[in-house]
């Protein structure tokens, strides 16, 4: 999830970011008719994956030019005008590119359920992608985007299965060779704040300003990173489905196609053909020899892990502080009736890859 905390420059209790319903600033918006940054993300991660997501933006974190788009200062927000009554410490907005990237995921447990409303981005039919939706978070400005997993929604855990048969040739010994399965994760939904150039209006007053409406600016800069730390949720969600299910999915239908595994006796059979397909798992294949040992879905061996990628993802990139937005300050009105505070466009990125989140070592 992505939160929005006080920056260093201000430090306000928790009822300074109380839950704000829909204000008339919010908007839901169709990604792809969005000529904006955010959404031609989102078409980049439909069209070629996350991962061409995150390799453009670690070009550009690692110091690839881009034109510096100014940001016009607080006069130019209609509803505040500065004056005599501005904040001595009245930040400028500074200029970014839009397509800086940050933070995001869901703190709930798995077994949580999305909201209704999601539309499914375009998908490959195996590896999972996030459904993307723009709308004013429930709980904003605590929460500004969010990523919700539940293994219930995992559409086709794979299953192992063995056909055993005697040979009709000397030795006559028994034969054993997997079912082939199938396997299909899930379209992740993630809801994103979109940018709002005017500002939310707070349902509450600030308490540093009271009797002040209260405003908080979501820029171009900031929705961007929003949404680019929502993309790396879903990476992560997707590398672990690529080790789990999909691993194993590729792992049985290789086995099933290759010659049949042999034995003196059907119990013996049934172990070289566990043990070749196995192999073909790599490190997965260890892990869940249990489960292949059982039969039938092996939701309740890769289930877990499935989990263990949500909650490294979480723990690694939420629980650090390294998805956490500052909201700051901005200035007050000239005749001192309204205050804006804005999500912080210079917020650091988090910088860690998938891989050092998502990998059999975290979560098998």
């Amino acid at each position: 999830m992505t939160e929005g905390v006080e920056g260093a420059r201000t430090h306000a209790p928790a009822r300074d970011l109380a839950p704000a319903g829909p204000q008339a600033g919010e908007r839901a918006t169709d990604p792809a008719a969005d000529a904006s940054p955010v959404a031609a993300l989102l078409r980049l991660q439909r069209l070629a994956g996350n991962r061409a997501v995150l390799q453009l933006l670690g070009r550009h974190e690692a110091g690839a030019a881009s034109p510096a788009t100014a940001r016009p200062g607080a006069g130019d927000h209609p509803a505040v005008r500065p004056g005599t009554g501005d904040h001595p410490a009245a930040r400028p907005r500074p200029a970014r590119a839009a397509e800086a990237f940050l933070r995001a995921a869901s703190t709930r447990s798995p077994g949580t359920r999305a909201p209704e409303g999601f539309a499914e981005a375009a998908r490959d039919g195996v590896l999972a992608v996030g459904a993307y939706r723009f709308g004013l978070h429930p709980q904003f400005p605590r929460a500004m985007g969010q990523t919700y997993y539940a293994r219930k929604d995992i559409e086709i855990w794979p299953s192992f299965n063995l056909d055993v048969e005697r040979s009709w040739v000397p030795p006559f010994d028994y034969e054993a060779k997997p079912k082939t399965t199938d396997a299909a994760g899930n379209a992740w939904p993630v809801l994103a704040t979109p940018e709002n150039e005017e500002g939310y209006k707070m349902p509450s007053e600030h308490p540093r300003h009271p009797g002040k409406d209260y405003y908080i600016r979501v820029s171009g800069t900031a929705a961007s990173k929003i949404v680019g730390a929502e993309a790396q949720h879903v990476a992560d969600l997707d590398a672990g489905w690529s080790l789990t299910g999909f691993a194993a999915k590729t792992a049985i239908n290789q086995a099933a196609a290759a010659e049949p595994a042999t034995g003196d006796s059907v119990p013996a059979a049934k172990s070289a053909a566990i043990r070749g397909t196995m192999g073909r798992m790599g490190g997965l294949g260890d892990k869940i020899k249990g489960g292949l040992e059982s039969g039938g879905r092996l939701e309740d061996s890769l289930g877990p892990m499935m989990d263990n990628a949500f909650t490294q993802s979480k723990t690694r990139r939420d629980d650090s502080g390294k998805h956490h937005i500052p909201i700051v300050y901005v200035t007050t009105s000239a005749d001192d009736t309204r205050v804006l505070y804005e999500a912080d466009p210079d917020a650091p990125v988090d910088t860690q890859a998938t891989s050092e989140v998502v990998n059999l070592g975290t979560i098998g």
